[in-house]
């Protein structure tokens, strides 16, 4: 067990320091099973260097984390100090904010609603409160599992009696584990860019202006009662940082389709529950697609992902177009919400077409897409902290904040993907789908080999 502060060097922050408690966190099994979880799903099928995991991911927010309450510490502005105790259980929160993550897990969770959220579930609760979990063992030993467990969730009802022991922390403690402008985000921002190869960085100075007003974590914007126009920028940079990666990475057309893949495969598996995710890692999930919990249609995805034979757009009917049809909402209400009415049009497709089974998969983000990190509290002249999206401050951060916002909800797409080995048909496929949603697909092949 270890007895003293370590420190260990990280690809993006450079020189961590981790202290004995978190290091004692780190060793076990549950928490070094996040290394076999990539942070991006099935991004590395497009970005084949974003093959960082949830391991270093947790370990970087438990760092920022870390420089977030010494900087509203070491800020004159600030209502409230954190000691040293409570700067720790902030620090394992956001350490562990991820510990119940499962291979893939947003695409399950937010892409297709095949289970709840993992910070909404009782995987926490496995994780942080059974006294089977090695880590809820520690934290229990400690004196600090029901703070920790309390920061982690998202939801006063499901932690309980903790909430009162750490009344003090919230809501700002939570704020600075996952909020809108938090640790979490702070770190996978500066993550996935490096590891994505993109060319885009946030300023660091923007750690300096973080205070507690309120009672909430918020960022000081004023200065002498003047309105900090740099520091303004800088989080509209953070805001415009975070758009550019959901539009190339996490809404990429190529990533969602092996999204689409390994969620019919589940769908399509044999007695799989969420609860046998709980303690696998990407690779052990995988296999168990394909042996343990294995049908023929889960098999033949599983492979085809594996050997990127990926599926292919047939079909496409992006925001602009179902909005002004009236049909969006009908086609998430019908199609995300129901594995059923998916898994029933996808076989009509394909009885229609003449595909085999599992040929042809339905993909249909929720319309609720919006810029979350907009609603980070800031502290403007004359005023208390404020959400950055809240019209009534008028300030001139609004105009562009609009632009993004609408930006946001440009970005949902219908598709239907369809096995490559039958592209001859794709041309049918699209026909077929036309008839079924209403409206003809904004796609255009010329090529049937191309996507």
């Amino acid at each position: 067990m270890p007895s003293r502060n370590i420190t260990v060097r990280d690809a993006v922050h450079g020189d961590i320091t981790l202290t004995a408690l978190e290091v004692e966190v780190i060793d076990t099994p549950e928490f070094q099973r996040l290394r076999g979880i990539k942070q991006l799903g099935a991004a590395y099928l497009v970005y084949p260097t974003a093959l960082h995991t949830r391991f270093e991911h947790s370990i970087g927010s438990c760092h920022l984390a870390g420089r977030i309450l010494e900087a509203v510490n070491a800020n004159p502005n600030s209502e409230r100090k954190v000691s040293a105790d409570e700067a720790q259980i902030i620090r394992l929160a956001a350490l562990l904010h991820d510990i119940s993550h499962v291979p893939f897990g947003h695409t399950f969770e937010d892409e297709r609603k095949l289970w709840p959220r993992h910070d909404e579930s009782g995987r926490a609760r496995h994780f942080l409160t059974n006294p089977d979990s090695a880590i809820a063992r520690v934290l229990e030993r400690h004196g600090v599992r029901d703070a920790v467990y309390a920061l982690v969730c998202h939801s006063d009802a499901q932690a309980g009696e903790a909430v009162n022991t750490v009344k003090e922390l919230l809501p700002f403690g939570r704020q600075v584990v996952s909020g809108t402008v938090c640790a979490d985000l702070l770190d996978y921002l500066k993550r996935d860019v490096t590891f994505t190869g993109l060319r885009m960085d946030y300023d660091e100075r923007i750690y300096k202006h973080f205070l507690v007003a309120d009672g909430q974590l918020s960022i000081h914007l004023e200065k002498n009662g003047v309105l900090r126009d740099d520091l303004l920028s800088e989080v509209m940079n953070l805001l415009r940082l975070r758009y550019t990666l959901t539009e190339r990475v996490y809404f990429h057309h190529t990533k969602a389709a092996a999204g689409a893949m390994l969620s019919k495969a589940v769908e399509s598996a044999e007695g799989l529950e969420e609860r046998h995710l709980w303690n696998m890692t990407d690779f052990e999930f995988l296999s168990a697609l394909r042996t343990r919990f294995g049908s023929e249609i889960s098999v033949k995805l599983v492979e085809a992902f594996l050997s990127r034979r990926l599926y292919k757009r047939a079909y496409l009917l992006g925001h602009d177009l179902a909005r002004a049809r009236g049909i969006q909402r009908s086609l998430v209400k019908r199609y995300r919400a129901s594995p059923s009415e998916r898994a029933g049009t996808e076989e009509e497709i394909e009885k229609k077409c003449g595909l085999p089974p599992g040929s042809v998969i339905i993909y249909c983000p929720g319309d609720d897409m919006s810029l979350k990190e907009a609603q980070v509290p800031v502290v403007l002249p004359g005023e208390g902290p404020v959400a950055l999206n809240d019209r009534r401050a008028n300030h001139p951060a609004l105009g562009e904040l609009q632009i993004l916002e609408d930006r946001y909800r440009h970005l949902w797409r219908f598709y239907v993907f369809m096995d490559p080995a039958h592209l001859d048909k794709r041309p049918r496929v699209a026909e077929v789908c036309a008839e079924t949603f209403g409206e003809r697909s904004e796609l255009s092949f010329p090529d049937s080999n191309t996507d």
